[in-house]
């Protein structure tokens, strides 16, 4: 099972107990809205601008809820988040009052297109985009219970956003066809609007204002309920807190509609919230499918958008069991190359040394070589036209780090030797390793392991000279490495950038596998971390990333056990 990380879900529990909900709304945060979340943080990173995310839904399908939550993740994530309600973009009643005079009675009565000041969510992006000043800005509010705009509204977030949670019943609607506003679509439209004038305005906000407004909007996500009819209860329901509301503040509970008055306005919305039930689900990035029970029970992405996994996944341990074996992950890895995955394999292992897991691999019909990162992110190979690897350097190269190290012991006499001043011979010796392997363990980009022959004090003077050269030394069992600042987390993101190099449009789900705490980083990139166990760690890997799974077997066992679970939940 895929679950929240521990922050992540200890911050979902207090927000159920905040907000009232019920228990069960923690499997929606689990199995929904925290991958929304996830996916929409991916959007963050690979946008050029700040995303705004539509999120459509009916009165009483939680859309407010939702929107929420995921700001509060996205929080936890270090992510500032602007929630902004169509709601709150109503115009003044007084305005709504004089439209009613010069185009159509019925839109004293908010709620449609065309009662909406559309120009404020357009400078609200603007401004989050650094193409609007943002000094004298105000996000409005709405207050329903007097059913006008607030004197006051709320400054425009000094230290900026980094996504707009845009919300409401008719984000991203689209205009009807002209000939669907001949006929009334109920009672009221052939009561109140017989001579069509209303519904005609409407579409006509839709495809102009509205149309330009929602245009900024990068990833429309959609609330869907069984039937139109089921709105009526909710909204229903929410009126009932609104009284309870009003209550509580010593305000007059007539302010909160009764049932005549709420069946009027409910009127209005019937028109369109049926065609964006008939038409938006296709066209909408994802639709979560919301029961009569108000609880989410499906999501359904838009096939021009799919899913697309790349996979980034230490090897021993992991991938590979002791006897250096892929094969109990072979299910695993047939499937992402249905999928077409990409494949990273992340290793503290030398390119030569993976080069001939990954044309084992390849064997695998649909999957490719993969591409690798190797020496703990110093270095990424990726295949060439001709078929071979060219490898790039991402952090300091070997030849920069040996060039400080070697000068160091020369001036001041550190006693270590490194695998450059080693035969493979030696090398073999020390390692255990076969002759060939030592040769391919010693063809190195950005790393070199050290045995270090000096006292811990003159160490420790080493170490911190080779820090102000910009070079870490990282222990390891017998050898110490020395290396640039890279992880293997930022080989990953250099895997991820060449992937979104080859598909831009494509949006990614990044799958982090590892068993070592030297995989944390990684698996602290990812959107969905494996933690794979090792009995040889004592302690239990705790991810950070907002979604974890815990595999119950080790090695490539619990990663075909993982990776299977990952595409079975379509995550």
């Amino acid at each position: 099972m895929i679950e929240l990380n521990s922050e992540i879900s200890a911050f979902v529990h207090e927000f159920i107990v905040r907000e009232k909900l019920p228990a069960s709304y923690m499997g929606t945060a689990r199995r929904f809205y925290g991958p929304l979340a996830q996916r929409i943080e991916r959007l963050v990173q690979q946008l050029d601008h700040v995303p705004v995310i539509g999120i459509n839904g009916g009165q009483g399908t939680g859309k407010s809820t939702c929107s929420a939550l995921v700001a509060g993740v996205l929080k936890q994530r270090g992510l500032r988040a602007l929630v902004l309600s169509i709601d709150d973009l109503y115009f003044q009643k007084a305005v709504r009052g004089q439209l009613a005079e010069k185009v159509h009675p019925l839109l004293k009565t908010r709620g449609v297109p065309g009662t909406h000041e559309m120009d404020v969510f357009r400078e609200i992006v603007a401004a989050a985009r650094g193409e609007h000043s943002v000094e004298d800005l105000l996000v409005p509010r709405f207050d329903k219970g007097s059913d006008d705009r607030s004197a006051e509204g709320s400054p425009f977030p000094a230290d900026g956003v980094d996504v707009i949670l845009f919300e409401g019943w008719c984000i991203g609607a689209s205009a009807q066809p002209f000939q669907s506003l001949e006929k009334a679509c109920n009672d009221f439209e052939l009561e109140q609007d017989a001579d069509g004038r209303w519904r005609r305005f409407v579409n006509e906000q839709l495809a102009g204002p509205y149309a330009e407004a929602f245009g900024l909007v990068d990833y429309l996500v959609m609330l869907k309920p069984p039937c139109f009819e089921v709105i009526y209860e909710w909204r229903g329901e929410q009126e009932e807190k609104l009284r309870q509301r009003l209550k509580e503040q010593g305000r007059s509970d007539s302010e909160a509609m009764n049932e005549q008055e709420l069946a009027f306005f409910i009127s209005h919305y019937e028109r369109l919230t049926r065609w964006m039930f008939e038409e938006m689900p296709d066209r909408a990035d994802e639709v979560f499918l919301i029961g009569e029970d108000h609880e989410v029970f499906s999501n359904v992405r838009n096939p021009k958008r799919p899913v697309h996994y790349l996979v980034s996944t230490d090897l021993d341990a992991s991938l590979l069991d002791e006897a250096y074996s892929w094969k109990a992950a072979e299910p695993a890895l047939k499937k992402l190359a249905s999928a077409k995955a990409g494949l990273v394999l992340n290793s503290s292992k030398t390119v030569s040394e993976m080069q001939r897991l990954a044309t084992d691999l390849s064997v695998i019909p649909g999957l490719g070589k993969p591409v690798l990162v190797a020496e703990n992110g110093g270095a990424l190979a990726i295949l060439s036209e001709a078929g071979g690897y060219e490898i790039q350097c991402l952090g300091r190269s070997r030849e920069e780090i040996l060039a400080i190290a070697h000068q160091l012991r020369t001036e001041q006499k550190f006693e270590f030797i490194g695998f450059a001043d080693m035969q493979p011979e030696k090398v073999v010796e020390l390692t255990g390793l076969s002759h060939d392997a030592a040769v391919m363990a010693m063809d190195r980009q950005s790393t070199e392991p050290i045995l270090w022959n000096d006292s811990d004090e003159r160490w420790t003077a080493f170490a911190q000279a080779l820090e102000k050269e910009g070079i870490r030394a990282v222990r390891g069992g017998r050898f110490i490495h020395l290396m640039g600042p890279t992880d293997k987390a930022e080989g990953m993101a250099a895997a991820l950038a060449h992937f979104q190099t080859l598909e831009p449009s494509n949006v990614w789900t990044v799958v982090a596998l590892g068993d070592s705490p030297n995989d944390l980083g990684m698996l602290n990139a990812a959107d969905i971390a494996v933690a794979i166990p090792n009995p040889a760690h004592k302690e239990k890997l705790q991810p950070s990333a907002i979604r974890c799974i815990f595999p119950q077997q080790f090695g490539p066992k619990g990663w075909n056990e993982a990776i299977l679970t990952i595409i079975e939940d379509n995550a």
